[in-house]
């Protein structure tokens, strides 16, 4: 990079974070500034990538700047669309998010302010009509994990003489003991346990 094009970028870097400061809680033009900051990487140069500058700059996560550039996108597509009224915050724009593929998202969006026109818009009201007109899918609850259980490697059970197996079935308790104290010193401890307790309960 010449020194032209480094001056160059370092006053479009300026020029982003000034409309970016100016913003303050308006999401569409920070969103906006800090798209063009990443694409166009004015960044580099001070900082190692878009992560770095964000964390050192302005102390903020990458997904939280993510969120807000694709809020941006998301106004400026629907704006397109030319609707009677446009989303005013951020958390309209999230729910609006989840519809796919993105070209539904201005007729999802007109077909829900025209059925609430005159009436007051929430991100609640949003996600609602969007389910019950198949948009977007209901979330489907996680099914909890089963506890795992304690595994015992295949080998050692292989390991197990049939002796031991045999004095089980018959309950000859003698000959069951007599091959557990073969397995006292081995790495089959765990095994061991397992099969005193079986006997204990015979």
């Amino acid at each position: 990079m010449d020194e032209q094009q480094e001056h160059y970028k370092e006053s479009k870097l300026i020029e982003f974070e000034e409309k970016f400061e100016k913003a303050s809680n308006n999401y569409l033009e920070s969103g906006l500034a800090l798209k063009e900051i990443r694409e166009r990487r004015l960044y580099e140069g001070q900082h190692k990538d878009f992560k770095d500058y964000l964390s050192v700059r302005w102390q903020m996560t990458e997904s939280y700047a993510s969120r807000l550039i694709t809020a941006a996108e998301i106004y400026v597509r629907l704006r397109g669309g030319h609707p009677e009224v446009l989303p005013k915050n951020e958390a309209i724009i999230r729910v609006l998010a989840k519809v796919e593929p993105v070209e539904q998202q201005v007729e999802a969006w007109k077909t829900f302010a025209e059925a609430f026109a005159g009436q007051k818009i929430n991100a609640g009201k949003l996600e609602k009509y969007l389910l019950e007109n198949g948009y977007i899918e209901p979330k489907v609850p996680k099914t909890p994990k089963a506890p795992k259980e304690d595994k015992v490697e295949t080998g050692a059970l292989d390991s197990v003489s049939y002796s031991v197996i045999r004095g089980l079935i018959e309950l000859d308790t003698k000959s069951v003991l007599e091959e557990f104290h073969k397995l006292e010193s081995s790495d089959l401890q765990s095994v061991r346990n397992k099969l005193m307790e079986l006997v204990n309960q015979m």
